[in-house]
C-alpha cells in the first residue's frame, strides 16, 4: 500500500498534472546562436481581433514568450520545425487574447511577486540563496537568443503569473462529484492480469514480398510523401579561435575567481551519501568542486573565450569590408575573403530544423543562415559563434521544395512498401486471432496456438505502478482499461512495429482502505485536468467572441523564411 501511495504522488507531481509555471520551470539550457527577430517583426498586421488589426510587434512579443516558455522546459531538445513554429504561433494568439483579457479584467502582478518568482527558480539559488551572479549568466545568454535583457525576463515571468492567475480562477469554478472521484480510484486501484500476444515482422514475413512495381505503386500512392523540403546554400567564412589561443592569456588570479564564482553552475557535479539504512538507495545531492580542482578548466575556458572574441574581431574587420550597415560602400563577399585571406566555401544543401554541414553552428543559428533572402541587405548574417571559432554567411540560392522522382527514393519506397506491407499482415493475423476467441469463445492463448502464435501471462497489474519492466507495459495497462475479465482488446500498434491482442483474465476491485490516503490527492487531479479543459474552451469563447481572424498562414511562413 505505501508503495502504491508513492507511486501515485509522483505521478500526479510530474506526468498528469500542469502545475504554476513557476512549479516547473527549470532553466535546463544554454541559449545558443544569435539574436533573431521574432516573426512578423516590424512588417503588416499578422491578424485581427475585435475588428482592429493586431500590431505586429504585439503578436511577436506573445510568439517569443511562447517559444521561450518551450525552450525553458525542453532545453536544447526543442527542435522548432514547420509544425512546431504553427502550434508555438497558435498558442501565441491564445496567450494575446487572454492577455488583454486580464487587462481588461484589471489583473495586476506586483513587482515583489516577480522578485518572489525569481529568486524561487533553483537554478538561480547557490547552496539554497538566490545568487545574482548565476541569475546575470542566465540574462546574459538569454541576451544572444533574441536581445531579451532581464527586463524582459521580468516581463515574461510577470505574464505568466498573470496568465497562471486566470487559470486559478477558472479553477475555482470547477467541481468534481465524490461519486466520480471514487469511481476514477477504483479503476486505479483494481488490479488486473492479462494473457498478450505480440505479433511481429517475423511471424509474418512469409506473407509479404515486394517487387519494384509495388514499390512503385506505394509511391504514386503519396508522392508528397517524399517530397523534398525547400532548401538553402551559402558561402561561408570562417574565422578558427584556434589560431588565436597561443595570443591571448596568461590569466590572473582575479580572472579565475570571477569566473568560478559567476559560473557556479558549471562546477556543481553529482555526488551520492550513504545510505541510512541498509538495502535503502545511496542520497544523490550536489556538490561544488573546489577551486583549485577547477583551476585548470577555467584557464581553458578563458583561453577558448578570449579566442573567439579574436575570432570575432577578425570577422568584425570582414563585415566592415561587406556589410551595408557597416560602409557606404561595401565590397562583394569574395572579394573581401580574398582581401583578408580567407577562403570562401559553399555549403551543402540543408533545410529549415536541419544542422549547418562541417560547422558546429547551433541549429538556431542554422534557422538565421536558413533565413537570408536575395535581396540586398537580406543576404548577408551577421557573424555566427560555433564552439570552435566564428562564421559569416551569405545567401548562395533557395532551393525550391519539390517531389523527386520515384527513381531517386526507389530504395526508400520499396522499404516504406515493405513496412506497410507487413504491419498490414501482422493487422490481418491478429484480426484472425481476435475472431477465434469472439467467435469460437477461445481463450487467447489457445486462440494464438491455432495461428502458430504464443501468448504470454502477465503480472497483476493496476493503474499507478502499472507493468514497468514489461516493453509492452503502458500499452497493456491502456488497452486492459475499461475491460472485464475474458474481453479482449482490438488490435494495438505497439513498439518494435509489433501488433499487441490483451485479454483481460481476472479484475479484482481497488482497495477501499487506500482511498483514504488517496481521494483528497485524485480530487485535486481531477479538478485540475477539467480546470485544463475549461481553460481552454474559454480562450477559444474570447478568440470567437473577439471575431479572431489570422493573415494567410502561408504568407506568414513564408514571411519568416
Amino acid at each position: 500500500m505505501a508503495m502504491m501511495i508513492s507511486k501515485f504522488h509522483r505521478l500526479i507531481q510530474s506526468r498528469l498534472l500542469w502545475f504554476v509555471f513557476l512549479g516547473v520551470v527549470v532553466i535546463v539550457f544554454v541559449f545558443w546562436g544569435v539574436q533573431l527577430p521574432p516573426p512578423d517583426a516590424g512588417r503588416e498586421p499578422p491578424g485581427w481581433l475585435d475588428g482592429k488589426p493586431v500590431p505586429a510587434a504585439e503578436f511577436a512579443h506573445a510568439y517569443t514568450f511562447e517559444e521561450l516558455r518551450l525552450r525553458l522546459q525542453h532545453g536544447e531538445r526543442l527542435r522548432v520545425d514547420d509544425d512546431l513554429a504553427e502550434a508555438i504561433r497558435q498558442a501565441a494568439w491564445r496567450r494575446l487574447v487572454a492577455l488583454r483579457e486580464a487587462e481588461r479584467m484589471k489583473l495586476r502582478v506586483y513587482d515583489e511577486e516577480v522578485l518572489r518568482a525569481i529568486r524561487s527558480i533553483p537554478d538561480f539559488q547557490h547552496n539554497g540563496v538566490f545568487s545574482r551572479a548565476a541569475y546575470g549568466h542566465f540574462i546574459a545568454e538569454l541576451a544572444q537568443w533574441r536581445g531579451l535583457t532581464e527586463r524582459g525576463f521580468e516581463q515574461f515571468l510577470r505574464e505568466e503569473l498573470l496568465l497562471e492567475r486566470l487559470r486559478e480562477a477558472v479553477r475555482h469554478t470547477v467541481a468534481v462529484p465524490a461519486t466520480e472521484r471514487d469511481a476514477r480510484l477504483a479503476e486505479l486501484t483494481a488490479r488486473a492480469s492479462a494473457a498478450v500476444v505480440a505479433i511481429t515482422d517475423a511471424d509474418v514475413e512469409d506473407e509479404v514480398e515486394v517487387d519494384a512495381e509495388a514499390a512503385r505503386r506505394h509511391f504514386e500512392a503519396d508522392p508528397g510523401a517524399y517530397r523534398v523540403p525547400p532548401k538553402v546554400r551559402a558561402r561561408m567564412v570562417f574565422f578558427d579561435a584556434a589560431r588565436h589561443e597561443d595570443e591571448v592569456g596568461p590569466f590572473d588570479e582575479e580572472d579565475i575567481e570571477d569566473y568560478y564564482h559567476t559560473h557556479a553552475a558549471r562546477f556543481r557535479r553529482l555526488a551520492f551519501d550513504p545510505p541510512e539504512e541498509e538495502g535503502q538507495p545511496a542520497r544523490p545531492r550536489w556538490q561544488t568542486v573546489p577551486l583549485d580542482e577547477a583551476r585548470e578548466e577555467i584557464r581553458g575556458r578563458l583561453r577558448r573565450q578570449a579566442a573567439i572574441a579574436r575570432a570575432r574581431e577578425r570577422a568584425t574587420d570582414f563585415m566592415r569590408l561587406t556589410a551595408p550597415y557597416f560602409t557606404a560602400q561595401p565590397i562583394p563577399f569574395e572579394e573581401a575573403a580574398e582581401r583578408l585571406d580567407l577562403e570562401v566555401q559553399v555549403t551543402a544543401p540543408f533545410a529549415r530544423g536541419e544542422a549547418i554541414p562541417d560547422t558546429s553552428l547551433s541549429p538556431r543559428a542554422a534557422e538565421v543562415v536558413y533565413g537570408l533572402q536575395p535581396a540586398a541587405g537580406e543576404d548577408l548574417s551577421d557573424p555566427l559563434t560555433g564552439d570552435d571559432g566564428v562564421y559569416v554567411f551569405a545567401l548562395e540560392e533557395r532551393i525550391p521544395a519539390r517531389i523527386p522522382a520515384f527513381e531517386e527514393v526507389a530504395e526508400q519506397a520499396t522499404e516504406d512498401a515493405l513496412r506497410a506491407r507487413l504491419a498490414e499482415a501482422r493487422l490481418r493475423r491478429a484480426e484472425s486471432v481476435r475472431r477465434r476467441v469472439l467467435t469460437d469463445g477461445l481463450p487467447l492463448a489457445e486462440a494464438a496456438e491455432a495461428e502458430g502464435l504464443t501468448a504470454r501471462e502477465t503480472e497483476p497489474f493496476d493503474g499507478f505502478e502499472g507493468l514497468p519492466e514489461d516493453p509492452h507495459g503502458p500499452a497493456i495497462v491502456q488497452a486492459a482499461e475499461g475491460l472485464n475479465p475474458g474481453e479482449i482488446s482490438e488490435p494495438i500498434p505497439a513498439r518494435r512495429a509489433q501488433t499487441l491482442l490483451v485479454q483481460v483474465l481476472d479484475r479484482e476491485p481497488g482497495d477501499p482502505e487506500a482511498f483514504a490516503d488517496l481521494r483528497d490527492r485524485m480530487q485535486h487531479l481531477l479538478v485540475r485536468q477539467r480546470a485544463a479543459q475549461r481553460y481552454e474552451a474559454w480562450v477559444d469563447d474570447l478568440l470567437r467572441r473577439a471575431e479572431f481572424r489570422e493573415r494567410g498562414a502561408a504568407s506568414a511562413a513564408d514571411d519568416r523564411g
